[in-house]
This record gives C-alpha cells, structure tokens and sequence, in this order.
C-alpha cells in the first residue's frame, strides 16, 4: 500500500476509512471475550430455596442482601450446575461454610448431614415430587438442567468401591461393620435442537470412608468457587498456582501482589524439607524464600482470588465476599484489576459482598461502557418466606449510588 494511506500510528486506508489493524484485533478478541457464558440461572428446591430466577447476567454479577438472604447459596448452585458429575464439587458446596472442615479437606465427619442440607428442607420437601434439586442455566451454552436426588442406606462390609476406610491400625481388614451412606443421582438434560438422552450418573458417599475423589463427566463450564477462607485452606494454593503457570501468568499474578507488597521478587513451589509436601513459597527482598501462609491474611486471599482466574478460563469465577482481609486502601486496585482480569481472560464474575464501598468500588471498575455490570438483592418476600431477587442494571444501580446515595444493600 502506498505510504501516503498509512498514518503514523499503523493506520491504512480502507474501504473509505481509517483502520488499525492491530487495534481493530485487539478489539475484536476483547468483543469476544465479552460474552457471558450465563444469562439466565434458575434455582429450584436448592438449600433454603425453593425458585429464584437470576434474569439477564452480566459480565460482572453484584449479589447483595441481608444476612440469610441466600448470597452464598447462589454461588453453591453456580458451581453445582458447572461441575455436577464432579465429587469433589458436592464435598466443597457442602463444606465450605465450615472452617475447620474446609481448611483440613477432612469431609467425612458429619459428611452425610451436610449433604443432605443442600437439598430443600421445606414441608412440601417431604413428597418426592419436590425433593430433588433442579438447576437451570442457559446463554452462551445451549439450555442445561441438572437434577439432583438422593436416598441414604445402610451397608455391611470392610470395603467399598471407589473408597478409602479411614486410617485405623488396629482395625482388622475383615471385620465387618456397617456404614451409613448416601447415593445421589445425578441427570444432566441438554436442549441443543437435537433429540438425545439426558446424561445420568450416581454416586455413593458413607460416613466413615474419605472419597476417592473424579470427574465422572465433563464439566458444563469452568468455574472456581472461592469462599472467605479458601486461602487458608491446605494445597489449594499450590493447586492454583500450577494452573497460573500452565496459562503463562507468572508475572502477572506477582505484579498484583507487589500491589500489597513491592518486596515480593518471585513465587515459586518448592520443597523446603525432605518430609514436607511441596508449597508455595515467597522469594521476598527482606525475608528472603518464606512460605505463602507466613503472610497475612490480605495476601494470601489476593493470591487466591488473583490464581483463580486461570481455572476459570472461559467459565465462572464465584466469589464469596471478596472484601475478605483486603484493607480498605486497598479495595480499589483489587477490584480493578480482578474486573480487569476477569474480562481480559473470558471469565464471568459473581460476587457476594456486604460492603457500600465494595460496591462503589465495582461500579468505578465497570466504568467502561463495553464493560456489562448487573446488580441482584436478595430478599425474603413477606408472607411466603421465598427468596426472591430484585435486578438493576449498571445505569440504574450507578445513578442510586452516585446520585442519590442510596444503600442497595437491604
């Protein structure tokens, strides 16, 4: 082409108008990357629950509400309906709200009850027609619903398939015992335009045996659930930062670190002694090689939220209160570049919070117009108990904030 139909700055001439082709690429991948994998979620008979519908999702999803209004249990349907055939996605959605289960990965003490307590324990629970758990989503995949039931019952025997007896050295390995377990059923039904069988499964869970942890089926998306203790729990952090060095996201990951701390020089995996395990380790300026959980709190939970991100490539990315340990000072430039990153790497966003500055600080974030941000407050509906959810756009709940200073928390 001729250098006169070529501008400075890469322009050329094209059909009538100036173009860059390197701007006009770029543009193109973050127009792709835009897409929001859900528009719309439906809940049905799931914990407290019995039919919330979440309407026109975001890219950016706000889940605000009182306490009790249902936040979490969203992000436990969410990542439910992403990786059902998944175990160890039942085992984290029933233990996430227990520190010490979580943190320890030790889901065998009281598993049976705690699974059970996803399903809806409502009156009208108690007739078959309405026990089971119903989840629906649909947008850049085609209609999915997932059901889900179970049965529990009692077994005879040392061993069972799939499964690892708890460690007893004085247990005889043919004395027999009976366990107590439960057997949940699992259908995935596609609505693609084609005619085809719903996809189905089952798995056992006892009360004395750890799981053998699996996929039993492809996810239906990526999604990394993060709840306000994941940071503490143990090997998750070695287990995302592997996937952050798979997707080739070192350096960016350390730079938002330095946000909290310019000493970090570098982070790495390693064994510090030959007995330990492999972890996750902090080369500092002035403390030299130090283990991630010698740092506070505000750190490693950046660290989670910010390893999270690879995982959830093309999926969800649920986060329950994400102000967790983060100073306020710092709120800011946390939000920005988790938005940021969450766009640029095609992840949807979900977020729980009970902070106004959360809040203002995600609408500041959202600022950019290509950038779509949806709020949702949950609340009791009077008189039937039923959590409903009340949807404002990014125009709406941006003028309630900023004009008029309203508290769109309750």
């Amino acid at each position: 082409m001729p250098p006169s139909l070529t501008s400075n700055d890469g322009g050329v001439f094209h059909r009538g108008k100036w173009r860059n082709p390197q701007k006009d690429r770029e543009k193109g991948r973050g127009k792709r990357k835009s897409m929001k994998h859900l528009e719309e979620f439906i809940i049905h008979n799931f914990r407290g629950m019995r039919e919330l519908r979440l309407e026109e999702m975001g890219q950016v999803n706000l889940l605000v509400g009182g306490n009790n209004s249902g936040k979490t249990s969203v992000l436990e349907a969410l990542a439910l309906f992403c990786d059902p055939f998944n175990t160890r996605t039942w085992l984290d959605a029933a233990s996430m709200r227990d520190l010490r289960e979580s943190m320890m990965g030790l889901w065998v003490r009281g598993l049976l009850d705690r699974l059970t307590w996803l399903f809806p324990q409502h009156e009208e629970s108690k007739s078959s027609s309405t026990s089971e758990i119903s989840l629906t989503g649909f947008g850049n995949i085609p209609r999915v619903t997932l059901s889900a039931r179970y049965e529990k019952f009692s077994s005879l025997g040392n061993t069972h398939p799939g499964y690892i007896r708890e460690a007893n050295a004085n247990t005889d390995p043919l004395y027999l015992k009976e366990s107590e377990g439960m057997k949940l059923y699992l259908s995935e039904t596609k609505d693609n335009g084609l005619q085809g069988a719903p996809i189905e499964n089952s798995f056992e869970f006892y009360d004395d045996h750890i799981p053998l942890l699996g996929h039993y089926q492809l996810p239906v998306l990526p999604a990394q659930l993060i709840n306000s203790f994941s940071h503490r729990q143990a090997g998750l952090a070695s287990h995302l930062w592997s996937d952050v060095v798979k997707a080739d996201l070192k350096q960016d990951i350390i730079q938002f670190l330095r946000l909290f701390d310019p000493d970090i020089e570098d982070i790495d995996i390693i064994s510090l002694a030959e007995s330990q395990e492999p972890v996750v380790t902090v080369k500092h300026r002035k403390l030299g090689r130090a283990p991630l959980n010698t740092f506070g709190d505000g750190l490693r939970h950046a660290f989670t939220l910010a390893t999270a991100i690879p995982g959830a490539e093309h999926g969800l990315l649920l986060v329950d209160e994400v102000e967790n340990a983060i100073h306020t000072r710092m709120l800011a430039k946390s939000i920005s570049w988790l938005v940021n990153s969450c766009i640029q790497n095609d992840v949807q966003l979900f977020v729980t919070t009970h902070s106004l500055e959360v809040i203002d600080e995600v609408i500041d974030a959202c600022k950019d117009e290509s950038i779509d941000l949806v709020a949702y407050r949950l609340y009791k509906e009077e008189g039937s108990g039923w959590i409903r959810a009340k949807r404002s756009d990014k125009g709406l709940i941006t003028r309630l904030r900023e004009n008029v200073g309203a508290d769109v928390r309750f």
